[in-house]
């Protein structure tokens, strides 16, 4: 396996110092360190895998998503993949209810209010960490 070739890259990790690699930077594969940076090391990605498809193992847009998330995890095996499968956990469409919950003290909250907000935001956490977001969107009659 040879070098791996890096673009412009400055990744800020906590608790980690950063090395700004500028224009194309060659880092060790077999180590992960850049040779002018010592404790420089990659910072491996995230990849969120969605899937919204209701055909379950018929689905040809779930097939193609794995098949997509599996070559990435083998060219890059350090890498976390996290799944959320939109049919198995759905999540609520945006509502006045929970619009105006979100602005309140949780204590004003339901129980079913508090559920789906908690849903709501492990959603949007799992999407802003991730680099790179895989969505098996399936076409139904020619829409999506």
């Amino acid at each position: 396996m040879g070098d791996l070739v890096v673009p412009q890259i400055e990744r800020r990790v906590p608790g980690m110092r950063t090395y700004p690699l500028r224009g194309s930077a060659q880092i060790s594969s077999k180590t992960g360190i850049h040779p002018g940076c010592p404790a420089a090391r990659i910072t491996f990605m995230n990849l969120l895998h969605i899937d919204s498809s209701i055909l379950g193992p018929a689905s040809v847009s779930r097939g193609l998503s794995a098949t997509i998330v599996e070559a990435w995890k083998r060219k890059n095996p350090s890498s976390k993949v996290v799944y959320r499968d939109l049919v198995a956990d759905p999540i609520s469409h945006l509502s006045g209810s929970l619009l105006v919950a979100a602005g309140l003290d949780a204590s004003q909250h339901s129980p079913e209010i508090s559920r789906q907000l908690t849903i709501s935001a492990n959603a949007l956490s799992e999407f802003l960490v991730a680099d790179i977001v895989v969505i098996g969107a399936p076409m139904y009659n020619f829409g999506v």
